[in-house]
């Protein structure tokens, strides 16, 4: 059992090694672009780079709000802290951009730069098919030779 205790462990620890996220695209809706005041809402994207030989099934996104930020999946929906995207597929060796969303501002200016929000990956499915397909290559071993005398 040894190889799928690993096999475990490689597909859990996956996501730290093969995964990036970013916050992209963040742009005024309400307010003036430029610097975010006060009480303004502003859309974002949340963009997921999968560089690994795995398949992320159903993968949700957990988003949070800070220093008094709340966020919204759709305009018009409720804001607030915290809410977890619907599911979408980040297949191997690809990006997949989430979105749009959208926040609002604290009520108050913050002193300095501060984290308004983060995201961290929810639940996610494994699929192995990139890895036992695609990524083994077409010109890996084994290698068949014939080998035959030639006559006059």
């Amino acid at each position: 059992m040894a190889f799928l205790d690993d096999l475990n462990a490689a597909i859990r620890d996956y996501p730290t090694a093969n995964v990036g996220l970013g916050f992209v695209n963040v742009t005024v809706e309400n307010g003036t672009a430029g610097a975010i005041n006060v009480n303004e809402v502003w859309s974002f994207w949340v963009k997921v780079q999968n560089r690994g030989p795995i398949h992320m099934k159903k993968l949700s996104l957990s988003l949070w709000g800070w220093a008094g930020t709340t966020l919204s999946p759709e305009i018009g929906a409720q804001f607030t802290q915290h809410f977890r995207t619907l599911t979408r597929d980040v297949n191997a060796t690809s990006t997949v951009y989430f979105g749009p969303y959208y926040f609002k501002a604290p009520a108050a200016a913050t002193v300095g730069a501060k984290d308004l929000l983060s995201a961290s990956l929810g639940d996610w499915d494994a699929d192995l098919s990139y890895l036992l397909s695609k990524a083994a290559g077409f010109e890996s071993a084994p290698l068949a030779h014939y080998n035959v005398q030639v006559y006059p």
